[in-house]
């Protein structure tokens, strides 16, 4: 009884663990006959930097619904600076080796508020204001290529400046993602647009 009861606690207490990082669909939108689809997003390389988080990445579908065509793209969300032709590199799991080239780039702007050293010490209102910038670079995927990357990725590089940042997986865990938001997004393009509002109800 006591070694039941062990493992139902341990199964309880890992549950959430285990789901806070489960991919769901994050946006579906329609505006001007191009409906697009963007699922969650997996850290790809890990920041260098405590004040940034790294490099996100998830995948987004536009689908044209005057000729039902679809386009994938895989998104790098980044507080380090990204430029249009930047380059991403996947070596695949087979050694094959995947190159993406960012088509556009657009950055936004964040305001950060922070207490100044004398709001600590002593409580004075005063607040720095200070100015952050994230990087959304989008890279177009062909259909042959995104059934590549899902196969499994072992590597993955991404231009920095001059140079390049990278991370090495010894089991496949981009190459599952992709495979699992390519998944998510085909079953949400089988709905018609917005009829998933009235799930549940």
């Amino acid at each position: 009884m006591m070694k039941k009861f062990c493992f139902l606690f341990l199964v309880c207490s890992l549950f959430p663990v285990c789901t806070v990082k489960a991919q769901c669909l994050r946006n579906d939108k329609l505006y001007d006959n191009y409906r697009t689809i963007q699922v969650s997003y997996i850290t790809l390389i890990n920041g260098y930097d405590l004040s940034v988080r790294g490099y996100d990445m998830y995948l987004t579908a536009e689908q044209n619904t005057e000729s039902n065509s679809v386009d994938y793209v895989i998104n790098i969300v980044t507080g380090y600076y990204l430029s249009q032709n930047d380059i991403l590199l996947f070596k695949l799991t087979n050694g094959e080796l995947l190159k993406l080239t960012a088509h556009s780039v657009t950055r936004t702007e964040h305001k950060k508020i922070s207490p100044t050293a004398d709001n600590l010490l002593f409580g004075t209102g005063n607040h720095e204001i200070s100015t952050e910038y994230t990087y959304t670079a989008q890279f177009s995927l062909s259909k042959s290529e995104l059934e590549k990357l899902e196969l499994g990725v072992a590597v993955a590089r991404i231009s920095y400046y001059d140079t390049y940042l990278e991370k090495r997986w010894r089991r496949d865990k981009i190459g599952k993602f992709i495979k699992q938001s390519h998944k998510l997004i085909e079953e949400r393009l089988s709905q018609p647009f917005g009829e998933n509002l009235y799930e549940g109800l």
